[in-house]
This record gives structure tokens, sequence and C-alpha cells, in this order.
């Protein structure tokens, strides 16, 4: 995750086109978040879901992440697109 992140943040330093690694990194990242985010409600059982634990706010935070500019569905959509260049 980290290196698709860097690697899109040097293209743009470059001034290159980062619509398909910014794509990447925004899909990657808000999934495996989501997955580790889910994991730690789990492994924290009810008290994962209370406010008392910051466990909570970051599954709400991170899916606002998968939603917001952009769902996971549009993310693949703009990959495939550049991949196949449409």
């Amino acid at each position: 995750m980290r290196h698709l992140i860097y690697s899109a943040a040097e293209k743009k330093d470059k001034g290159e086109n980062i619509t398909k690694e910014g794509a990447m990194a925004k899909l990657y990242a808000s999934e495996i978040g989501t997955r580790v985010a889910m994991r730690a409600i789990d492994i924290m059982g009810y008290d994962g879901l209370t406010e008392d634990f910051p466990v909570e706010r970051y599954l709400r935070d991170i899916k606002l992440m998968e939603i917001g500019e952009g769902t996971s569905e549009v993310q693949r959509i703009v990959i495939s697109r550049q991949i196949l260049g449409r």
C-alpha cells in the first residue's frame, strides 16, 4: 500500500498522469483499512462497537474513504480503463 502511494506521489512530482496509480492506491488502502478495522472489532467483540474505544470510529472513518471520492467499484472501472487504454 505504501509503495502504491509513494509511486503515485513520485509520478505526480514529475508532472506525470497518476490516474491509474491514484485509483489503485485509494482502492487498496480503503479495502485493507476496512479489513483491518473489521478484524479489530471482531477481536474486541462488543467493546469494539462502543464509543468507549477508538476502533468504532476507525471503522466509520475508513468506510467513508471507500465511499468518498468514488466508490471501490468506480475505482475498479477507472483502473481497468487506464489499463485497457480507453
